[in-house]
């Protein structure tokens, strides 16, 4: 009897002991998860840190480096000229401790000033001059895809080609009317209405629509563009959505008068803006002495050349002239680009 009482209190003191060492385990293990749970929340904190100084040292970068006097030389040889207000908007960005945009590649237009391109960037003497060629748009025609490509992942645009089977080609006309009113702008395309119907009729096979987009919003801009075949479009800023047109997309360019200015030649944007190669590019010309084909409307109040020059002033004016294109000439453009659906 007593060597059963005495087995069953060393039984009982190993299993207490075990209990103990399990317990001495079960607190040495959430020791050490809390110890690993502390050094992820530090490594995180720092992470943040990190990554908030980088933040700000960029937004400075931004308002401060030598980079802000190649903008400024940029907008300073555009024709508005308005570096005041670049440099307001700089400051005010590293001010406020607002997030940046971060560019991989630099990417500015010049808004068609000659001037701009050459002068400001080429043969700028600051030291990130030196980046940039001397070629018309400084962007290759791969970089400018890869930038398309990145912004419609970003933005989740599935991507078709310009005919997939089961769909008619999108024959998109730039509508540079907008708002409730249809306010106006320039270099527009005249009768830009009865100009779609008519291509509809001519080419049954495509759908043929007049959009004006400054009424669509960027993610409805990018969609109808992703599967545009044929983009309808005088010069201007909006014409630059071209860059977001499909692979194997035409854009068909309606010129502006023709003159023999050298200031403002009559595909002076395309020319220097758009030497991409996976967009095919049509011309349609104007002809200064056929006046029905376009009307100049001088605005009151718009900006216009500070030249006292008749002849440079008529440059001015023809080159945001609105367009009326004549139907059978049009056409005769479109048949090379669409023979098989009319």
């Amino acid at each position: 009897m007593f060597l059963v009482l005495q087995n069953h209190f060393l039984q009982q003191q190993q299993q207490q002991q075990q209990q103990q060492q399990q317990q001495q385990q079960q607190q040495q293990q959430q020791q050490q998860q809390q110890q690993q749970q502390q050094q992820q929340q530090q490594q995180q904190q720092q992470q943040q840190q990190q990554q908030q100084r980088q933040q700000q040292q960029r937004l400075q970068l931004l308002a401060t480096s030598t980079l802000e006097p190649v903008l400024r030389s940029v907008v300073r040889n555009t024709i508005t000229n308005d570096t005041q207000l670049l440099s307001q908007r700089l400051a005010g960005i590293a001010a406020a401790g607002k997030a940046g945009i971060c560019f991989r590649w630099l990417l500015l237009g010049d808004g068609g000033h000659q001037a701009a391109s050459y002068v400001s960037l080429a043969n700028s003497k600051q030291r990130h001059a030196a980046q940039y060629s001397v070629e018309p748009s400084f962007f290759s025609s791969a970089k400018w895809w890869a930038f398309r490509q990145h912004v419609m992942q970003l933005h989740g645009v599935s991507e078709a080609t310009p005919a997939a089977a089961g769909t008619r080609p999108l024959v998109v006309l730039n509508d540079k009317r907008h708002g409730p009113t249809g306010q106006e702008d320039r270099r527009m395309i005249l009768d830009i209405d009865s100009v779609a119907a008519n291509l509809s009729a001519a080419y049954p096979g495509c759908e043929v629509r007049a959009v004006r987009l400054r009424d669509l919003s960027w993610l409805e801009q990018l969609r109808l563009l992703s599967r545009t075949s044929v983009f309808i479009t005088t010069q201007g800023s909006s014409a630059f959505r071209l860059v977001f047109l499909p692979l194997g997309s035409t854009a068909l360019i309606v010129g502006r008068p023709k003159t023999g200015s050298s200031a403002w030649k009559n595909f002076h944007e395309l020319d220097r803006w758009f030497p991409l190669s996976y967009v095919q590019f049509s011309r349609y010309e104007v002809h200064t002495g056929n006046k029905e084909e376009y009307e100049v409307k001088v605005v009151p109040g718009m900006w216009q050349p500070p030249w006292t020059e008749p002849i440079a002033r008529r440059g001015w004016w023809l080159y945001n002239a609105n367009v009326r294109v004549d139907l059978a000439r049009l056409q005769a453009v479109l048949d090379y680009v669409l023979p098989q659906y009319y």
